[in-house]
């Protein structure tokens, strides 16, 4: 069993030492800002809860999901669909890397 933190701890790990981190955060970045209603010039923290903030609510994950799926070209299992991969910039990011490698 996986201890609590260690999957993220995983996906931060991934995303250090892999090319190309930076262009998926400012993909997914770019995503949020056209996509959702944001107070001009906010650009949330990379650890920030995109639900708990109020970016996104569940119909803005599914549209998140569709992007990353059309964008990265891989589908994702409904075991993936966790906070952990799609509630903040560094879990997506991270997400998205680990599944690309």
């Amino acid at each position: 069993m996986m201890e609590e933190g260690s999957h993220s701890m995983r996906q931060a790990m991934i995303c250090g030492k892999r090319p190309g981190c930076e262009e998926i955060g400012q993909e997914v970045r770019r995503f949020i800002s056209d996509n959702f209603l944001l107070e001009e010039g906010y650009d949330p923290e990379e650890t920030v809860s995109l639900l708990e903030s109020g970016v996104m609510d569940s119909t803005g994950i599914l549209e998140l999901v569709a992007f990353i799926e059309r964008t990265y070209r891989f589908k994702i299992a409904d075991e993936e669909l966790i906070p952990e991969n799609l509630d903040t910039i560094k879990g997506i990011v991270g997400f998205i890397a680990g599944r690309m490698m």
